[in-house]
């Protein structure tokens, strides 16, 4: 149905790309994109699996050095 694509820093999560089925569309494929991906960076953030320093989530930043 969709697939996102993610860039994981120290200190972030960047959401760099998503598309996805046009016929899902109906669904609004990019909102329920970024309601599981801030669910997934709270999920990371209170398990402690990431760094202290992690504690960012952006839609769309683009790192050139990546």
């Amino acid at each position: 149905m969709m697939v996102g694509v993610l860039d994981y820093t120290t200190e972030c999560i960047s959401s760099v790309y998503l598309y996805y089925d046009p016929k899902y569309e109906f669904l609004s494929p990019g909102t329920l994109s970024a309601v599981r991906e801030i669910e997934h960076v709270r999920k990371l953030m209170t398990t402690g699996e990431m760094d202290e320093k992690f504690k960012y989530y952006y839609m769309g930043l683009y790192y050139q050095s990546c």
